[in-house]
């Protein structure tokens, strides 16, 4: 039975004890639509009950598909942060994981999540600030959706909590091209008029600085292109072809000393 839970913060943020990086790019000095922007849990809410049919898998599932650090190693524990309607939760319990849990700040993206079946437990939060116990999982995902964080030091610090020692935390992005030369996230509503969900740029950079503050090392960096197999799908991205539309890094997170790694299967 999955049981959608609430969590509501009091505003804290984690004591990081390390200098914060800069702000990251104001996304709206790139923006060349003029949408109307909402902030990511209305606009996920809005585009929950037809999100499914919009967004092509082939933004992040050939990416995990090729993951070899995903091949190789047994995950027995599984957090799919920023569940939206299920998607990647459904795709790992494809492949044998035992418990998968999902978060999510949208309500109606958690009421899709819930119907397919796939987690152990959903929780709707802020991913940020989760209230999940620490060193709960081997493994977190999180897939589109990091773009519409404003602050990656807090991202892969509470990634890095929520992990345990030598645990891999996937991080599935909207490629920089995209939003540098400014098209948003973005959707089309019933009566045809287009709303952007707030993002924000970091560069590849700013995710290496903020993992590597929080006990993480690069395992893998894969990117995906525009190419045949999306042509045939949106032929309307014909003049995109060979862009990169996404990207995935896969971290690992370090044994600090005194940590112990668990080798449970």
């Amino acid at each position: 039975m999955v049981i959608i839970e609430s969590v509501i913060y009091s505003g804290r943020r984690h004591e990081l004890g390390r200098q914060k990086p800069e702000k990251p790019m104001d996304f709206s000095s790139h923006d060349t639509r003029g949408y109307q922007t909402v902030s990511a849990a209305a606009g996920y809410d809005e585009w929950s009950k037809f999100y499914d049919a919009t967004v092509s898998e082939q933004l992040d599932l050939p990416l995990l598909e090729k993951s070899l650090s995903l091949k190789s190693a047994t995950f027995r524990d599984a957090l799919d942060l920023g569940c939206g309607t299920g998607r990647i939760g459904c795709w790992l319990k494809q492949r044998l994981i035992e418990n998968i849990d999902g978060i999510d700040l949208s309500e109606r993206m958690l009421e899709q999540a819930s119907r397919k079946g796939c987690y152990r437990a959903l929780k709707l939060a802020d991913m940020l600030f989760s209230g999940l116990p620490s060193t709960s999982y081997d493994l977190i995902i999180n897939s589109m959706a990091v773009e519409h964080v404003e602050d990656l030091e807090v991202y892969y610090a509470e990634s890095s909590r929520l992990l345990k020692a030598d645990g891999l935390l996937v991080t599935i992005g909207f490629h920089q091209y995209f939003l540098l030369n400014g098209i948003p996230t973005h959707f089309d509503r019933r009566d045809g008029s287009q709303v952007a969900i707030r993002n924000y740029i970091h560069l590849f950079s700013d995710h290496f600085t903020a993992a590597t503050a929080n006990d993480f090392t690069l395992a893998e960096v894969e990117e995906a292109v525009v190419d045949r197999s999306w042509i045939a799908e949106r032929p309307a991205w014909r003049r995109y072809v060979n862009k990169p539309v996404s990207y995935m890094l896969v971290w690992r997170k370090i044994a600090t000393p005194g940590t112990s790694i668990s080798k449970e299967a």
